[in-house]
This record gives C-alpha cells, structure tokens and sequence, in this order.
C-alpha cells in the first residue's frame, strides 16, 4: 500500500489514519524522467500518537500523477481526517488511490501511489 510506511510506523505503533491531525504543507511539482514529464504532489502531515500525546511527528508524503486535486483551506493551519483508499479494483489508469478528507471535504485527490519520504519529530502544538 503506502511504500516506507515502516517509517511513521517504527515510531507510532499503532498508525492509523485518523491519527494524522493536520496538514501543514502542500506542494505541488513536477519531474522529469528521460523527457517524461510527471507531476507529484507532496504533502506535510502531522501526527499524533494516540497512546501518547506527546509524541508528535512530521511526516512528508509524496503522491504521484496527482489528478483532480481538490484544497480548501482558509487558515493558519488545516486540520484534517484523512483517509487513502485503494481503488485499484476500477481499473482507472494511474489511478490506485483516491485520498481525501471524509469529514470536512476540504481534501480530495487521486494517485497513482503514495510514499513516506521524511519524517521528524516535531513539538508542532495541536
């Protein structure tokens, strides 16, 4: 599912998605691979460990071939209930995951896959 999840979940034992509390970057960019052109979409997460609160991390997320990429966010910060769901059963091209904020609806977006690239520890107030 989620390549390098082992690194939120090393740290955060047991990880779920409704443990992510906030978005606190988004970024929107593109790469070039033998003069194909394919955009990303990376996204700054915070976490918190359930069984201790006090334990926070920054976690960045890569998304690829981001497609209808929704965001509505009119804050200093963007609280989040995210959930990442494989739709890879309806056979859409490029199209593995659909993400999205279930409670709020400010989030929503379709990939191909998703990454964990960094994480960090963090003292980010919630």
């Amino acid at each position: 599912m989620i390549r390098n999840i082992e690194m939120i979940t090393n740290t955060i034992q047991d990880f779920s998605y409704a443990d992510i509390k906030y978005l606190t970057a988004f970024y929107l960019g593109y790469s070039s691979e033998i003069s194909d052109h394919k955009a990303h979409l990376e996204i700054d997460f915070v976490i918190e460990d359930k069984n201790n609160k006090d334990n926070r991390i920054l976690a960045k997320f890569r998304f690829r071939h981001p497609k209808q990429v929704y965001l509505d966010s009119d804050g200093t910060y963007h609280q989040i209930h995210l959930d990442i769901e494989d739709i890879t059963d309806r056979g859409w091209e490029n199209s593995r995951y659909k993400v999205l904020d279930y409670e709020e609806g400010t989030l929503s977006f379709y990939c191909s896959s998703v990454e964990v690239i960094s994480v960090i520890a963090t003292d980010y107030e919630i």
